[in-house]
């Protein structure tokens, strides 16, 4: 879009350029027909002084007959200019067209992936609240589960399972540093909970991931949500 706003930038003021040429151009066609009236007037005289307004009146002729075929070369040179920002103009305009055209598509797309990612999650939440009926989930915890392939789901789900037969007073591993937060160690992952609003147990987080690092940050993400 920037683009075009500067190929019209540009055309606008080539269209003052050229308005400024022809004006000139008009003029000088005016001055040399003048010059041509006078001279055909002064063939008839003969007096040494008359010989001499002749010799610059043609002087005179020369030179504003080349200034004139400077502003005709000029003048081409931007014709074709013009002709050339035109066709960028258009070329620009169609693919302005085509971008909107795409961004339409997406944004169908896009509306599209949402209703079925919410409806996925529904199914999801229908489907664990069925098997895991102790257990609440905070909506993040829920799309991490839901985006474990199918072999960690069954891992993650088999942890779940068991935390959903436990009871409050049970002892489980703490978070540091994250009050009332704890985690279960499925195989290559975690699992973050707390103490229920509703049902006894709240996932607050599924992470699939070994990393020391990635972990550590997750638990600082975890305790500033939690704050």
């Amino acid at each position: 879009m920037k683009e075009k706003e500067d190929v019209v930038k540009k055309l606008n003021s080539l269209k003052e350029t050229l308005k400024d040429y022809e004006e000139r151009i008009e003029r000088l066609k005016e001055a040399n027909r003048r010059l041509f009236e006078m001279l055909e007037l002064q063939q008839e005289r003969t007096t040494d002084r008359e010989d001499r307004e002749l010799s610059k009146l043609r002087s005179e002729r020369k030179k504003l007959m080349k200034e004139l075929l400077a502003l005709e070369e000029l003048l081409e040179e931007a014709s074709r200019e013009n002709l050339r920002l035109n066709e960028e103009k258009e070329n620009l305009r169609h693919q302005v067209e085509e971008l909107q055209r795409q961004l339409s598509l997406t944004q169908l797309r896009l509306e599209e992936y949402e209703r079925i990612k919410s409806t996925k999650k529904e199914l999801y939440q229908e489907m664990l609240d069925l098997v895991l009926d102790r257990i609440e989930w905070e909506d993040q915890a829920l799309e991490e589960f839901i985006q474990l392939d199918h072999q960690r789901k069954k891992e993650f789900l088999k942890e779940l399972m068991l935390l959903n037969m436990k009871e409050v007073g049970e002892v489980f591993e703490t978070i540091k540093g994250v009050k009332n937060t704890f985690k279960l160690k499925p195989k290559g992952g975690r699992i973050y909970f707390t103490y229920g609003k509703e049902k006894t147990w709240r996932i607050l987080g599924i992470l699939d991931e070994e990393d020391q690092k990635h972990k550590e940050r997750y638990i600082k993400e975890l305790a500033k949500w939690k704050e």
